[in-house]
C-alpha cells in the first residue's frame, strides 16, 4: 500500500528503511547525516539508476528557517550546472519532510586522501583546480557556499572533484535567512570574516579552500588547536606552519599560492577562484616541464654557443633572462625596469627580401617579451621609425627606452650559395655609445646559432649573467627546414600589421599553411597559424576555419607544451570562438608566466577581464599595454573603451585625444569623440559641431560609413546620396552578404524607403536562418538574427532571439 505523504506536519513521521517508497524512489541504505540533513542511497526506478536522496531531519521540520535554508540549497544547486558540482535532479517532500534527490557520486572524500591516503603533488594541484572550477562556477552564479571542507568535496571514481552540500550557501540579493553577527560553517575552516561575524563574500570561499588545499598537502588543517576557542583565534591572529615542516619537495610557487589563499586581509587575499586557477595551472606546467623543483643550478662563467639556436631568442637574452652581475661602469644606475627596442631591421637587398627585415625584428621583439624584469616596446611602436630618419636620441625619449637594437640585413651569394648578412648592434640611448656590433653571414638554417653568439657578447657589455635554463632556450630550433622558415617569416610579417581585412587575412594564413605542410613539426608556425585561423573563422562565420584553429593550437602545444605562443593561440581561440572566457585566461596566463611584456598577449588578458566585469584589473593591463606599445593608436583606443564602461570620462576623453595624435587621419578614432560627447553630454549639436570639423581632417566616405544615422539626421545639406552610392559598393565588396544586406536596410531606414529597408532585412534574415542552421549556438548570428525580425515587424521572434543570444552570452560569461 502506498505511503500518504500529504504535508501534515502534525503527525508521526514514517522510519526511512530499505524498500520504503518515495514516489519513484526506493530506500537502499542511509549513507550519510550531518547537522543540517540525512542522506539516504535510493533507486529511481522510472529512469533506473542510483540517487541520493537528501532530507531534513525530522526534529528539525518545524522550524521554518532552518526549512526555507534547506530548500535554498536545492535552489542554489539546481541553478549550477558544472562537471565539478553535484547535480540536483529533483525537489520534494516526503510526510512533511523537504527532500530532494541529487546526483549518486561514488568515490572517496578528500579528507579521506588528507589524513588515509596521501595523494602526490601533481594529483592535489589537479583535484585542486577541478575544485575551484566548481567554485568559480557557483560564485559566477551568486552563490557563496560558506562551508568550503574535505568533508564536502568527493572525487568520484573517474577521478573528478565534485563539490558538496550547499547547506550553507547565500544566494545573492537574498540575505533574508543570513542574520547580521551571525557565525554559519565548520570552525577549522571558517574565514577570518566568518569568525568574527562579518558580512561575507565569495572570498572568504578562498580562504576555506586554502584550508582545505593545505590539509591535503600536510594531513592536518592549519589552524588546528586543542579546543574551539583556540581554533578561532588561530585563524584570526596565526600564520600557519610552512608546508616544509610536513612535506618535503613542496615548490616555492605552491607555498605562494597558499600564503595568497590564507592571508587574514581578504583584500591581500585572491580575489576570484579563476586566479588560483591561473596560478594553479601554471605551476602545474611547470612541474611537468621540470619533473622536479631543484633549486636553480650556480650559473657557468662562460657561455657555450649552441649550434642551431633561433636567431631570436637570442637577442632575446641579451636583456631579458638576466640577472645583474657586479655593477660595471656600463650598467645603469637606476632601480628602475630597463627599455629596449628593438628597431626594424634595415634591408640592404632587394625589395622582395622586406619580409626577411621584417620578420626578424618580429621575431627578436616577441623574445625579449618573454623576459621577466625587462621593458620591452612593442614591434608595432617600433616600426614606426622604419626610415623615419630620427636621431636615436629623439627615439629613446619619445619610446621611453634606455637601449636601442638596430641593424641590417642583407642577402648575397657566396661560393654559389646565398648566405643572409646580419649587422645587429647595441645603442646606448643616454649617450648614443655603441656598446657591441659585430657581422655575421650564414645560411639562412645558420642563423639561430649566430644568436648565441651574439647574447655572449650582449651579456658581457651589459654586465648581466645568463641562467642555465636561458642558456637552454638557445639551443632551440624552430624549423629545420628553410622554406618553411621563410613562409613563416612572411606570415608574421604580414600578419602583425594594423587594418587588415579577412582578403588580406586569408593570403597570411596561406603562408603559415606552407610552413606547417613542409615541416609538420614546427610549432610555432602551428599556434601562429590557429590565431590566424581565429580571426578568419570568426569573420567568416567559418564552422571549417574554426576547427583548423583549434586544431592548429593543440597540435602547437602537443609539439611543445610549454610554448608560450601555443597557449595565446588557444587562448585567442577559446576568447573569440568559444566565448569561453575563463579557459581563455587559463591559456593567457600561462602564455604571460614565459611573455610578461607581450602588449598583445596583455591586450587579450585585458579584453577578457573586461567582458567579466573586472574593469579595474582590465584597466590596468590595457594601460601596460599603452606603455609597452606606446605609438600603437590602437592600445589607446581599447583602454578608452574599458575606461567608458566605468564612465571614468575625462580618461576616455584623454585617451582618444591621444589615438587621434598618432594617427590624425583615422576616422574611426573621431568617430569614437563623436560618440563620446553624445554619451557623456547628450549633445547632438556638438555631435554635428564635431563631425563638420573631423571633415577637415579625414575622408568623408569613411566619416559617414561609421556616422550614416549623423549624416541623415543632421547634416543633409552633404551631398548623402553620392556617399551612399559609394558605401554601397564598399559595402558589397568587403562585408559578408548578412551584413551587407543588414547594414543597407539599416540606411534604406533612415532614408525613410521602408520598402527597400524591408527586401534587404528579409535578404538578411535568409542569410542569418541559414547560418544558424550550422552554428545554432553562435549568439554573433542569433542576436543580429533579432534585430532583423524587429526591422520585419515580427516582433515575438525577435524577443525570443535577444532571450536566447542572451543565454548564449549570459552575463555571468560576459557583462557586456
Amino acid at each position: 500500500m502506498p505511503i500518504d505523504d500529504s504535508d501534515d506536519k502534525t503527525r508521526a513521521h514514517v522510519a526511512l528503511t530499505s524498500g520504503t517508497m518515495i514516489s519513484h524512489y526506493r530506500i537502499i541504505e542511509k549513507i550519510g547525516a550531518g547537522g543540517m540533513g540525512e542522506v539516504f542511497l535510493a533507486e529511481d526506478t522510472r529512469l533506473k539508476r542510483n540517487v541520493a536522496l537528501k532530507f531534513l531531519p525530522s526534529h528539525l521540520v518545524l522550524h521554518e528557517e532552518i526549512k526555507t535554508r534547506f530548500l535554498r540549497e536545492a535552489q542554489a544547486v539546481a541553478k549550477l550546472n558544472h562537471p565539478n558540482i553535484v547535480t540536483i535532479y529533483d525537489v520534494s517532500e516526503f510526510n512533511g519532510r523537504p527532500f530532494f534527490a541529487m546526483e549518486h557520486v561514488e568515490g572517496n572524500l578528500l579528507h579521506h586522501f588528507a589524513h588515509e591516503k596521501p595523494l602526490p603533488l601533481d594529483t592535489v594541484v589537479d583535484y585542486a583546480i577541478q575544485v575551484c572550477q566548481g567554485i568559480g562556477e557557483a560564485h559566477r552564479a551568486g552563490v557563496i557556499h560558506r562551508d568550503i571542507k574535505a568533508t564536502n568535496i568527493i572525487v568520484d571514481i573517474k577521478g573528478r572533484a565534485r563539490l558538496l552540500d550547499f547547506g550553507l550557501a547565500a544566494v545573492a540579493g537574498d540575505d533574508k535567512l543570513t542574520k547580521t553577527g551571525s557565525t554559519l560553517g565548520t570552525v577549522a575552516y571558517m574565514s577570518p570574516e566568518q569568525v568574527s561575524g562579518r558580512d561575507i563574500d565569495q572570498r572568504s570561499d578562498l580562504f576555506s579552500f586554502g584550508v582545505v588545499l593545505y590539509e591535503l598537502l600536510a594531513g592536518r588543517t592549519p589552524f588546528r588547536r586543542d579546543s574551539e576557542g583556540a581554533t578561532l583565534r588561530a585563524i584570526m591572529q596565526d600564520t600557519p606552519e610552512p608546508l616544509g615542516r610536513y612535506k618535503s619537495d613542496i615548490p616555492q610557487k605552491l607555498q605562494q599560492i597558499l600564503d595568497k589563499l590564507l592571508e587574514k586581509d581578504r583584500q591581500m587575499r585572491y580575489q576570484t577562484a579563476e586566479d588560483i586557477i591561473a596560478d594553479l595551472k601554471r605551476l602545474a606546467y611547470d612541474s611537468q616541464q621540470t619533473g622536479s623543483h631543484p633549486p636553480p643550478k650556480a650559473v657557468k662563467s662562460h657561455l657555450k654557443v649552441y649550434v642551431g639556436a633561433a636567431i631570436v631568442v637570442v637577442v632575446v637574452v641579451l636583456a631579458v633572462y638576466l640577472i645583474p652581475r657586479s655593477q660595471s661602469s656600463h650598467s645603469e644606475t637606476t632601480n628602475a625596469m630597463p627599455m629596449i627596442a628593438v628597431l626594424p631591421f634595415e634591408n640592404l637587398g632587394s625589395p622582395d627580401d622586406e619580409y626577411f627585415a621584417d620578420g626578424m625584428t618580429e621575431e627578436i621583439t616577441s623574445r625579449l617579451a618573454g623576459i621577466e624584469g625587462l621593458g620591452v616596446i612593442s614591434r608595432t611602436s617600433a616600426m614606426q621609425y622604419k626610415k623615419s630618419g630620427k636621431s636615436l636620441s629623439q627615439i629613446g625619449s619619445e619610446l621611453g627606452v634606455n637601449y636601442v637594437l638596430e641593424g641590417t640585413i642583407r642577402w648575397a651569394k657566396s661560393g654559389g650559395q646565398t648566405k643572409v648578412r646580419i649587422t645587429p648592434q647595441l645603442i646606448r640611448v643616454s649617450d648614443d655609445r655603441h656598446m657591441w656590433a659585430d657581422n655575421y653571414e650564414r645560411a639562412l638554417m645558420e642563423v639561430f646559432a649566430v644568436q648565441a653568439e651574439i647574447a655572449s657578447q650582449i651579456v658581457d657589455q651589459l654586465g648581466l649573467t645568463l641562467l642555465e635554463p636561458e642558456r637552454e632556450k638557445l639551443a632551440d630550433k624552430p624549423t629545420s627546414n628553410e622554406r618553411a622558415y621563410e613562409y613563416y617569416l612572411k606570415g608574421i610579417s604580414g600578419y602583425r600589421q594594423t587594418d587588415q581585412g579577412f582578403k588580406a587575412r586569408t593570403t597570411y594564413a596561406a603562408y603559415f599553411d606552407s610552413a606547417v605542410m613542409l615541416d609538420p613539426e614546427f610549432a610555432l608556425a602551428h599556434a601562429e597559424r590557429s590565431i590566424a585561423y581565429t580571426w578568419l573563422g570568426y569573420e567568416l562565420s567559418s564552422p571549417e576555419k574554426k576547427a583548423v584553429a583549434r586544431q592548429a593550437a593543440e597540435k602547437a602545444l602537443q609539439l611543445n607544451a610549454k610554448l608560450p605562443q601555443g597557449h595565446r593561440a588557444l587562448g585567442t581561440y577559446y576568447n573569440v570562438i568559444e566565448t569561453d572566457y575563463n579557459q581563455a585566461l587559463a591559456e593567457f596566463e600561462i602564455a604571460k608566466s614565459e611573455l610578461p611584456n607581450d602588449p598583445e598577449l596583455l591586450a587579450g588578458i585585458a579584453f577578457v577581464q573586461m567582458r567579466q566585469g573586472r574593469f579595474s584589473e582590465s584597466q590596468s593591463n590595457y594601460r601596460r599595454a599603452a606603455e609597452l606599445d606606446p605609438l600603437e593608436a590602437r592600445r589607446h583606443m581599447e583602454l578608452a573603451g574599458c575606461l567608458g564602461l566605468t564612465r571614468s570620462f575625462d580618461e576616455v576623453e584623454a585617451s582618444i585625444n591621444r589615438a587621434i595624435a598618432l594617427e590624425p587621419t583615422r576616422s574611426s578614432h573621431y568617430t569614437s569623440r563623436i560618440n563620446y560627447y553624445g554619451t557623456r553630454y547628450g549633445d547632438l549639436d556638438k555631435m554635428e559641431q564635431l563631425a563638420r570639423q573631423t571633415l577637415k581632417h579625414v575622408d568623408t566616405l569613411s566619416l559617414f560609413s561609421e556616422n550614416s544615422w549623423l549624416f541623415f539626421r543632421r547634416l543633409p545639406d552633404l551631398p548623402i546620396d553620392s556617399l551612399f552610392a559609394r558605401h554601397l559598393r564598399e559595402l558589397r565588396n568587403e562585408a559578408k552578404p548578412q551584413d551587407f544586406h543588414l547594414s543597407v536596410s539599416f540606411m534604406y531606414r533612415l532614408r525613410g524607403d521602408s520598402a527597400l529597408s524591408l527586401a534587404h532585412a528579409d535578404s538578411a534574415r535568409q542569410l542569418l536562418e541559414i547560418a544558424i542552421d550550422d552554428q545554432p549556438d553562435d549568439p554573433h548570428l542569433v542576436s543580429p538574427l533579432g534585430g532583423v525580425l524587429a526591422i520585419l515587424g515580427e516582433c515575438d521572434r525577435a524577443v525570443e532571439m535577444g532571450h536566447r543570444a542572451m543565454d548564449l552570452l549570459s552575463v555571468d560569461k560576459c557583462h557586456w
